[in-house]
């Protein structure tokens, strides 16, 4: 059985992929941070680097997501397969839909340093696939995560007011939970190593989106959620293409937003129970 090893296996996408994997495969967390790692003293078949500082962490862009990646790089005793978590923030500013192709360049240091991650993997001379991940929302298992949705969720059980700028715009939020499965899919050997891939979620109406998840909280605490529309809209992020993906894996699916939303709102009822 290969043996994988999961870096940032305690933040919210990591803690889904290694618990996700620990019912078929031989994995482990990667102990410490990636700064503490000994040249030469990781042994294993595949990593899969998760571990990476978020938006809302500025000071560590630098020394987690592209020194971190260097550190991992110089710690493999041989030539690793590695998939690397990385973001739609690597690509440039644009009004378009977003492709593998698409001119990358970003304006912020989290995208350039996402970006030199995924270029330090590519030049390390180890297999790769860089996965290129839209928003990723949901309850892994521990916690909701740090998107937007995951706080409109919070707010609609606090009973807070949730604003809609309109008029509407597409959205393509991706379920933790599909992340952790479709990686199981893209570990075995194939032509898909050495390429890039983007990961989001299906594209639809973040107003029916929203809606939803408000009828599903009304429904299930017996209240009413206040959604207040507001003239707007707020900056427009382009959707996130996912063609090539399914085109090499057309067995991946999604899960439904009714299923993610029960599953976030079972998450946070348990861990608000649990306070």
């Amino acid at each position: 059985m290969a043996k994988i090893i999961v870096t940032g296996a305690t933040g919210f996408i990591g803690y889904s992929i290694y618990t996700k994997l620990q019912t078929h495969h031989d994995v482990i967390a990667l102990p410490g941070r990636l700064n503490e790692i000994i040249p030469g003293s990781i042994n294993a078949d595949l990593i899969i680097h998760c571990a990476g500082a978020l938006r809302h962490r500025p000071t560590e862009f630098y020394s987690s997501n592209e020194l971190g990646t260097q550190f991992l790089l110089d710690g493999l005793s041989k030539k690793t397969k590695i998939i690397y978590l990385s973001s739609r923030g690597v690509y440039k500013n644009s009004t378009s839909e977003l492709t593998e192709t698409s001119v990358v360049g970003p304006d912020d240091d989290y995208g350039k340093t996402k970006l030199a991650g995924e270029r330090l993997i590519q030049e390390s001379g180890n297999p790769y696939l860089i996965l290129r991940l839209t928003a990723t929302y949901g309850y892994n298992g521990k916690r909701l995560g740090p998107t937007f949705i995951d706080s409109m969720i919070r707010h609609m059980v606090e009973q807070k007011p949730i604003q809609l700028f309109t008029p509407d715009r597409d959205h393509d939020y991706l379920f933790v939970e599909d992340v952790a499965t479709w990686i199981q899919t893209l570990i075995p050997e194939g032509d898909h190593w050495d390429q890039i891939f983007n990961c989001a979620g299906k594209s639809g109406s973040l107003h029916d989106f929203i809606r939803l998840a408000s009828r599903m909280v009304e429904k299930k605490y017996k209240t009413k959620v206040n959604l207040i529309e507001i003239d707007g809209p707020p900056p427009k992020a382009p959707i996130v293409n996912t063609q090539k993906l399914f085109r090499f894996f057309p067995e991946l699916t999604y899960t439904s937003a009714e299923t993610a939303f029960e599953t976030m709102l079972q998450g946070h009822t348990r861990n608000t129970a649990n306070t």
